[in-house]
């Protein structure tokens, strides 16, 4: 998640946003908002910038997806009723296959992760462990 600076993008009604603002976290270009070294870019590799909680707001992930014929995401994340919940809940509009990976999806609240993964994700999408989806994959 990238915000320019100034936030012009952020909105003091957002209440999920408050905290970040007040803070002044995921401003572009700002200490801490940079692409770990340990999962840096490689060549060849798109990185997209959202604004929001989905991977899909305000980035232009759909068109890289559709202009690269990607038809299905395996997703996972912080917070699972965030990030993973808004970015499914608008791939699964967009007709995408869907895999979470239930063991590398994290919410401050555990109850809420577990109904998530459990009673929402799996009518939308595959919901597996980690080591599942690697034997799954793995020739």
């Amino acid at each position: 998640m990238g915000l320019r600076p100034g936030q012009p993008e952020a909105s003091a009604r957002s209440k999920v946003l408050i905290g970040v603002l007040q803070a002044g976290l995921f401003t572009e270009g700002a200490p801490g908002s940079e692409i770990h070294d340990d999962i840096a870019p490689e060549p060849g590799d798109i990185v997209v910038t959202k604004r929001r909680g989905s991977a899909f707001s305000g980035s232009d992930f759909d068109l890289v997806l559709r202009a690269r014929d990607i038809t299905s995401l395996v997703l996972m994340g912080l917070a699972t009723s965030g990030v993973v919940l808004h970015t499914m809940c608008r791939a699964n509009g967009l007709d995408l296959g869907l895999t979470v990976l239930s063991d590398a999806c994290l919410d401050t609240d555990p109850e809420l992760h577990r109904v998530l993964t459990e009673k929402l994700f799996p009518q939308w999408a595959d919901v597996v462990t980690v080591d599942d989806w690697l034997k799954a994959v793995t020739p």
